[in-house]
């Protein structure tokens, strides 16, 4: 049985010692795998696993323009955007 993928909180997506995360930016129907790599205000940077291309996101826009996942999406329907309220993270969910 398959666990279903779960939306990250910013903390969490830019933690140094996780190996990996799945980055999706709104409007796509994909996501990438790549791990954080550094923080250059208002950025943060993100690189493929083999190193090839670095990817840099404005922080102050997760969950707005982008978003990681704790691993990959399955189906169709996890990468759906959906009404903000169902995907945008929240303190209390951490409890």
């Amino acid at each position: 049985m398959t666990t279903k993928a779960k939306i990250l909180p910013l903390e969490d997506a830019i933690d140094i010692s996780r190996r990996a995360v799945w980055i999706q930016m709104r409007g796509t129907g994909c996501c990438l795998e790549v791990h954080y790599a550094a923080e250059q205000l208002p950025f943060l940077r993100f690189r493929d696993l083999a190193g090839v291309y670095t990817l840099e996101v404005r922080g102050d826009y997760y969950g707005t323009t982008w978003r990681c996942f704790d691993q990959c999406p399955v189906s169709e329907d996890g990468l759906n955007w959906g009404d903000p309220e169902e995907w945008r993270f929240t303190a209390e969910e951490d409890d």
